[in-house]
């Protein structure tokens, strides 16, 4: 991993008061609709079976005007939902290398001191990097197990090219191509998070997921910051791969 990240375990002795301090939502504000838009993406097929009916109703009648109006209502919370998602993969390819390059710069500090000082402030860069990590993981994983939002996504897309001005106030037909691609990707987040890191992001996520490793080997966490470390190794180890 070169000088930055030697073998003197910096990565490692970071991760146990980042894990516990999580990511911090005054230093890094665009963290705090990650839940949100978690909780979205998993919650998205309970509403499936009525959406699925609304919508087979309207194809089996696409003259009924009134029908296609009930399918476009029940789905569009999801829709919007969707453009929010493509928004969020947009300013996290945005916000990835600078994060990355303070996590950098914190185990860069931590190979000078060579251990944490008892007291001070939490790794607040790392933190929100695992934060980060394991809600992309998380997000692509729940939306690989709902295929229907692809589905509904592009029942509004043909109802838009056969009439555009019914779906106006859901979907913005000019952002319909991007968010179409971003939703029929299987792990879009990933994906577009991929996308932003270079050769230097990829050398410090690489050294992060080998501080991962290292600190799941040492059994030293607790099963709930063992398991945020193991999911943000695997999230990293994509972004590189």
């Amino acid at each position: 991993m070169g000088n930055l990240f030697s073998a003197d375990n910096s990565v490692a002795l970071l991760l146990p008061q980042a894990l516990e301090s999580g990511g911090d939502a005054v230093a890094y504000p665009w963290l705090a609709p990650l839940p949100d838009a978690l909780g979205e993406v998993e919650g998205y097929a309970k509403t499936s079976d009525a959406h699925q009916a609304a919508m087979r109703a309207s194809m089996q009648a696409p003259g009924d005007g009134a029908l296609l109006g009930a399918a476009l209502a029940a789905l569009a919370p999801g829709v919007r939902a969707v453009v929010r998602w493509g928004d969020l993969a947009d300013g996290v390819a945005a916000k990835l290398p600078p994060l990355v390059g303070a996590f950098a710069a914190e185990a860069k500090a931590l190979v000078a001191k060579k251990a944490l000082v008892e007291g001070g402030a939490p790794p607040a860069a790392t933190a929100a990097l695992l934060e980060l990590l394991e809600f992309l993981l998380a997000f692509d994983g729940a939306k690989l197990v709902t295929p229907c939002i692809q589905n509904e996504f592009a029942f509004i897309k043909r109802a838009a090219q056969k009439d555009p001005g019914a779906t106006a106030a859901i979907l913005d037909s000019n952002r319909a191509p991007a968010v179409s691609m971003f939703i029929a990707q299987a792990s879009p987040m990933l994906a577009a998070a991929a996308g932003a890191v270079d050769a230097p992001g990829a050398k410090a996520l690489g050294a992060l997921a080998a501080g991962c490793a290292q600190a799941l080997q040492g059994k030293k966490l607790g099963d709930g910051a063992a398991s945020k470390c193991c999911r943000a190794m695997v999230a990293a180890l994509v972004l590189v791969d």
